[in-house]
């Protein structure tokens, strides 16, 4: 299971000018010339301080992933690139993948962004109608894929870099498929991964609900919880 995730900013070119996006907001601007005038010099400053901010939020988020990979035995950060922003990630299961992008998408709320970074309307504190946290920083948007790698080489940090089709496709739903906080994946894969976190909940509380039976004293009684009639179902809680 391999999932994607990319935040960016990219500097731009079109029809002979020069400019750059703001990864904050997506405002474009461009130069109409060869020459520099104060709004590009502007607009130069603004990029490089941009640069600055991305290489304090990747150390943050690189960290972040890092210590919640830990969690997830047999997980793999394949790629990290400071520069974009995209991360890639391997796991042996494809309910360890998905619960990582999500734990990601929630601890990314908490991480300690810059005051200036937070101060930008696509990039500040929302809430929700009873108060919770909705968003705060960046928007992580996130795919996943499951399959083999056909090959494994080193790149050049030596760290094994898979290649094949749906590692591709972890990249393209990323790009395509998802918006900023969401994790994006085909169909059946996500039913999939439901179906297995339903199955997991309804055995845990079985399970539970044993332990609680077993461990009541002979002759105790509790009026609230009557023992089900044989060939009754009970409802798992969710």
């Amino acid at each position: 299971m391999w999932p994607s995730c990319r935040c960016d900013m990219r500097c731009l070119a079109q029809d002979g000018r020069t400019g750059c996006r703001c990864w904050a907001c997506g405002h474009q601007s461009f130069s109409a010339g060869p020459y520099r005038t104060s709004s590009t010099k502007q607009l130069l400053t603004h990029a490089c301080w941009l640069l600055l901010r991305r290489r304090s939020v990747h150390v943050a988020v690189h960290h972040m992933m890092l210590q919640l990979l830990r969690r997830f035995p047999g997980s793999y950060l394949i790629r990290a690139q400071a520069g974009e922003l995209r991360y890639l990630a391997a796991f042996t299961t494809p309910t360890a993948a998905a619960a990582w992008c999500l734990t990601v998408q929630e601890a990314s709320l908490y991480l300690p962004y810059p005051l200036e970074l937070l101060g930008f309307p696509s990039f500040g504190v929302q809430l929700d109608v009873q108060g919770r946290l909705v968003f705060r920083g960046p928007r992580f948007k996130m795919g996943l894929a499951e399959g083999v790698p056909t090959c494994i080489l080193p790149d050049h940090m030596g760290r094994a870099d898979y290649h094949a089709g749906f590692v591709n496709r972890a990249a393209r739903y990323a790009d395509a498929a998802a918006h900023g906080g969401q994790v994006a994946t085909d169909t059946a894969l996500a039913a999939s991964i439901l179906q297995h976190w339903r199955s997991s909940s309804t055995n845990t509380t079985s399970t539970r609900r044993s332990s609680s039976s077993s461990s009541k004293l002979p002759g105790s009684s509790d009026a609230t919880a009557a023992p089900a009639p044989a060939g009754a179902v009970e409802e798992a809680g969710p």
